[in-house]
């Protein structure tokens, strides 16, 4: 039986890299039904347990060293994981993987990996160094591609393809336990007088100064459209407090839904939405594959790149945000939104045909 090793963040309640996860391993099981998966994961029993794989702990390098030497493939899977904007620790810990993989002869692959931003001079030369040896690498949006190659890294097979999660089938994705949480939260989804506008928010440097503008306008949009507000938690707590801190703001009625879902659950819930407005790129990407409008707040040049990539109108660069820009843009979708949903399904078919590329490159890469 074949055993693939994945390695990125896992097991740290982040909705949107447990999605990542989540994708992965139902396009590559779809392929190979037997293939043995381990994850490197910072809390193993509850990431083996939500989707029946293996996995270890990733600060333990004797369970990395097993895990690795007897797999047939490792992957560095999804995500932005190699960026020194959060700080140079990310580059350092997946490169090493990476380099220990190819210290014992075992294929690597980067699957849909986010290029960037990288500041670092130390963690380019690292990157262009590291990234040459591995076998094939798979990018999520053409300037990760370009970024890579201005890193030094030209050696792979190297393809531009989508990210995992938009290999997600939303039809396959049950509305009903996202109605049950919304309805019990006190939201009404379904109403046509009422329509329901998600916003996920993360913290942020800029957030500060445009968590007032936020308020009003989702009060604005309460009282001229009838929205029912509802904000999601990708990052759970972490979320939160941005979100409590633009609720409180308001004067309309909203909810911050405070539960930690599955990732199904969440796909449920965002499923049911009218429009999002989303900092968070997994909350946006959730939400094309269940053809809800979005509206993209830029903090990272990957929302800029995914909104440009599925068509879908971003309100800016998160400091620079204009709340009247802002609200015009949420009531054009909103007044729109039966026609986006049709585009955003088109679009998201060709992105989800792209996405599963990975998983069959992966494949590929097996021997048995």
């Amino acid at each position: 039986m074949s055993k693939v090793v994945i390695s990125g963040y896992y097991g740290f309640d982040n909705a949107g890299d447990e999605a990542l996860l989540y994708a992965m391993i139902t396009s590559l099981r779809q392929l190979k039904p037997k293939l043995d998966i381990i994850v490197l994961s910072n809390n193993p029993e509850k990431t083996a347990a939500d989707y029946k794989v293996k996995a270890v702990n990733r600060w333990l390098l004797p369970e990395i060293w097993s895990a690795v030497k007897e797999a047939d493939l490792v992957i560095s899977g999804g995500g932005s994981l190699l960026q020194d904007v959060t700080g140079s620790r990310s580059i350092l810990y997946y490169l090493a993987v990476v380099l220990m993989a190819k210290f014992m002869g075992i294929p690597v692959m980067f699957y849909a990996q986010g290029i960037g931003p990288v500041t670092q001079k130390l963690n380019k030369l690292l990157i262009g160094r590291i990234g040459n040896k591995v076998d094939v690498i798979t990018v999520r949006d053409r300037q990760s591609l370009e970024d890579l190659k201005q890193l030094g890294v030209t050696k792979p097979l190297s393809r531009v393809t989508a990210d995992p999660v938009l290999a997600m089938d939303g039809n396959q994705i049950s509305l009903e336990r996202g109605r049950e949480i919304l309805t019990q939260a006190g939201i009404v989804p379904d109403d046509h007088r009422r329509p329901v506008l998600g916003i996920s928010v993360r913290d942020w440097p800029g957030l500060e100064q445009a968590i007032p503008a936020l308020a009003r306008v989702a009060d604005n949009l309460a009282e001229a459209e009838g929205c029912q507000v509802v904000f999601l938690a990708m990052h759970n707590p972490k979320d939160l407090t941005p979100a409590w801190k633009i609720s409180r703001l308001m004067s309309s009625q909203r909810v911050v839904l405070q539960e930690k879902y599955s990732i199904a659950e969440l796909f449920s819930i965002i499923g049911n939405l009218d429009a999002l407005v989303g900092m968070r790129l997994h909350a946006l990407i959730m939400a094309a594959v269940m053809g809800v409008p979005q509206v993209g707040v830029s903090y990272d040049p990957k929302v800029d790149r995914f909104m440009e990539v599925v068509e879908q109108p971003n309100a800016g660069w998160l400091p620079d945000l204009d709340e009247a820009s802002l609200q015009a843009t949420v009531t054009g979708v909103l007044k729109n939104k039966a026609e986006i949903r049709r585009n955003l399904l088109l679009k998201t078919r060709d992105l989800a045909e792209k996405a599963f590329e990975n998983a069959v490159l992966a494949v590929s890469m097996l021997k048995g």
